[in-house]
């Protein structure tokens, strides 16, 4: 058996993964894992989808489906194709997700959200063809290089707060931002794609409480409860990103899900200024404002807290030398390594208690 989420195996009777911890049965809605189909995925998206693409590849798995590198035969553009099959546990409600998926992304045109090109289905395929991003994620870029000068941390910061308060003035929350989704390409330019969690806050038939969304290390408090997200859960893990970004590693680690969820509960976050002490204080504000637990102590809009960002002392040097190294970081360079001090252990967790109830 296989995780609907991560492809990696799962034993029988098991209820969470192992890997990524996701839920492997929803009582709700059926099994999520299933058998893995013969020849695979690839094979099967390859078969359905070859009279309009070329499918080469695949580059990633999501929460919501698997992402594939290939070419469009009519236009002979290079995309990346997003699938969800029922081989991969699709559900009436991932089914209905995954659609409105495609609707929100193809409203918001913004230049750091990656473009949709299409959206269909054809036999048992859905799918979302989207520009593919010649680059690197920044995840993979900070589990290689480790903590960014500040002005590229400004830099990204910038980058990613704009679309996030872009689309949170149309009602869209991301709920998964997290350096895997940031995408830098081989220019150095900033973009954030998989909305694939989003939710329009106006929509409450497809998403109620007690489900848990999101990746463990960048979940909100409220998410980690299993409370509806709003604008200020993408603030908390854009919080989780920043301070990443500038110590090398995230504020909490654990090897369960259980553990992730006690930290973002009751731990408070370390200090980045014992990491190292290069942050400026304005920057410290906003980090610190970003990851308070509770979401009512953080910044009133997400327009608030780009506005805190972009009130941090930036040039047009620093812009320039940030794409710059950026651009050599996408390309599978390396620049030089920021000096940063290990972070204090983590203090024994509190238990928590889960009310009984539905998933």
């Amino acid at each position: 058996m296989t995780c609907f989420k991560c492809g990696a195996a799962v034993a029988e009777g098991q209820r969470f993964c192992g890997h990524c911890g996701a839920p492997v049965s929803d009582p709700a809605a059926g099994t999520l894992i299933v058998e893995s189909p013969e020849g695979g995925l690839l094979q099967r998206v390859r078969m359905v989808l070859g009279g309009d693409f070329e499918v080469e590849e695949e580059l990633a798995r999501g929460g919501m489906g698997v992402v594939f590198r290939g070419r469009e035969l009519g236009l002979g553009r290079s995309v990346a194709i997003k699938v969800l099959s029922p081989e991969f546990g699709i559900t009436a409600r991932a089914a209905e997700r995954f659609k409105r998926e495609a609707r929100m992304v193809a409203e918001l045109e913004h230049p750091n959200i990656v473009p949709v090109y299409r959206v269909g289905q054809i036999a048992d395929i859905l799918f979302i063809a989207m520009k593919y991003i010649e680059g690197r994620s920044l995840g993979r870029i900070l589990e290689t290089q480790g903590a960014l000068p500040v002005h590229v941390v400004l830099h990204v910061l910038r980058a990613v707060g704009r679309p996030l308060a872009y689309a949170h003035d149309r009602g869209i929350v991301h709920r998964d931002v997290k350096g895997d989704n940031v995408l830098i390409d081989s220019s150095g330019r900033v973009l954030v794609s998989d909305f694939g969690v989003a939710l329009r806050s106006a929509d409450v038939t497809l998403t109620m409480d007690g489900t848990m969304i999101g990746t463990p290390a960048f979940m909100s408090p409220e998410q980690c409860r299993g409370k509806r997200a709003g604008p200020q859960s993408d603030q908390y893990s854009l919080g989780v990103v920043a301070f990443q970004m500038l110590c090398g590693r995230v504020p909490f680690d654990s090897e369960t899900v259980e553990g992730f969820i006690q930290h973002h509960l009751f731990t408070p976050h370390p200090d980045v200024r014992g990491v190292r002490e290069d942050v400026p204080d304005a920057l410290v504000a906003v980090i610190k404002q970003a990851l308070e637990k509770d979401p009512g102590q953080r910044f009133p809009s997400t327009r608030d807290m780009l506005a805190a960002i972009e009130a941090v002392p930036f040039s047009e040097a620093d812009r320039r030398r940030s794409e710059e190294t950026l651009r050599d970081l996408a390309q599978g360079g390396a620049v030089a390594k920021v000096p940063t001090r290990d972070l204090p252990a983590l203090p024994e967790a509190r238990t928590v208690a889960f009310a009984s109830g539905h998933r």
